[in-house]
């Protein structure tokens, strides 16, 4: 199956998230967490390819966060990650991530292509128009303000879109972008093109997703806003003719009983946790035009240093599972899961939740 046929079909969608990234998702010192060292991402990725998973997603950052851990500080850039990954996979779709302020969509068009060629059409691509003074800043990169990055994501996926889709040579004069004749050979070889993701979360950035991405990849903070969520991108996409697809980033604790899951929850995030990279966070958020963001997140400083401010489940197999059912009964499509060490903890996750969901009807 293709990458598309895979992300858009009928059945709960479930993939890994910031394999790719030191710390994964979550802002702990502990000793066992995720160093995102090569081996064993490919061993990881080799499981989550036998076991039948549909998805990798990676994340973009080319800087860490500092503190103690300094998560994200080591991070396999996503282009090459995905195509690194073709060769030792036979199925799972494999996703790189694009800040449409920093790779040109010509550049990114034919590097995607070449991926899809190479696994048979298992490409897909998350675009990314947000921005952090970090990353602009080792790249020489502007900002064109927080009211416009979704005008030029417009104008950016445009271009990508109708390269990777094969179109003949074009020529384009925006307001961000001037291209001449532009063209990629190989096109993709997806019907359609590979799948398009989209993080946004702000209205401006909801209806981006509603009109050019097939996935909207939000953060939720309970069961009931999940609900809220879905129903609001599902509306906002009906305007347009289209359906959507709505998955969440998830940071999960899974083990044999609900105590040992809670204990471990609290030795990671809390007893653990990397409170210096946590307010380095904080600060870049209030600092990149979200101050608001930055003040509800001081109030919830576990949930970050857990996962990033994604949601989390912690719990047994049974637990778990009866959360994964809530969430498709909110009207969400899949889930992008993390683990404190993937390595270490993806096993039992698969062997003891993914039988209970298939019984539940969800795979």
């Amino acid at each position: 199956m293709t990458a598309r046929e895979i992300m858009m079909a009928d059945r709960f969608t479930v993939g890994l998230f910031s394999l790719n990234a030191s710390g994964g998702v979550a802002m702990t010192t502990v000793p066992e967490r995720w160093r995102a060292e090569w081996n064993d991402i490919r061993a990881v990725v080799q499981i989550a390819d036998s076991a039948g998973l549909d998805f990798l997603l990676p994340l973009q950052r080319w800087r860490g966060y500092g503190g103690e851990s300094d998560p994200r500080g080591v991070c396999m850039e996503t282009m090459t990650h995905a195509a690194a990954l073709v060769g030792i996979t036979s199925r799972i779709s494999l996703f790189a991530t694009a800040q449409t302020s920093i790779l040109h969509p010509t550049w990114t068009a034919r590097a995607l292509a070449t991926i899809d060629h190479a696994s048979g059409g298992r490409a897909g691509l998350n675009i990314v128009c947000g921005w952090n003074e970090h990353d602009f800043a080792m790249f020489g990169a502007q900002d064109v303000g927080a009211d416009r990055r979704y005008d030029q994501g417009i104008e950016w996926t445009e271009i990508f879109s109708r390269q990777i889709r094969g179109d003949p040579p074009f020529d384009f004069a925006g307001k961000y972008f001037s291209i001449t004749g532009a063209y990629s050979s190989p096109a993709s070889i997806q019907p359609g093109g590979p799948p398009l993701m989209s993080a946004a979360f702000s209205p401006a950035g909801r209806t981006f997703a509603a009109q050019f991405c097939d996935v909207l990849f939000t953060t939720i903070s309970s069961i009931d806003n999940a609900a809220r969520h879905a129903a609001a991108i599902q509306e906002e996409a009906a305007r347009y003719q289209r359906r959507i697809r709505v998955l969440t980033p998830l940071h999960v604790v899974c083990r044999p009983t609900t105590s040992e899951a809670e204990a471990y929850y609290k030795r990671y995030a809390t007893d653990y946790a990397d409170a210096g990279a946590v307010e380095n966070y904080i600060a870049e958020n209030a600092r990149s035009g979200k101050p608001a963001l930055a003040v509800a997140m001081r109030m919830q400083k576990k949930r970050i240093s857990g996962g990033f401010g994604s949601f989390g489940i912690s719990g047994s197999p049974r637990d778990i599972a009866d959360q994964f059912v809530e969430l498709k009964r909110a009207g969400l499509h899949g889930v992008s899961l993390s683990f404190v060490n993937f390595l270490d903890e993806l096993p039992y996750f698969l062997e003891a939740v993914m039988p209970l969901l298939e019984s539940a009807g969800l795979r």
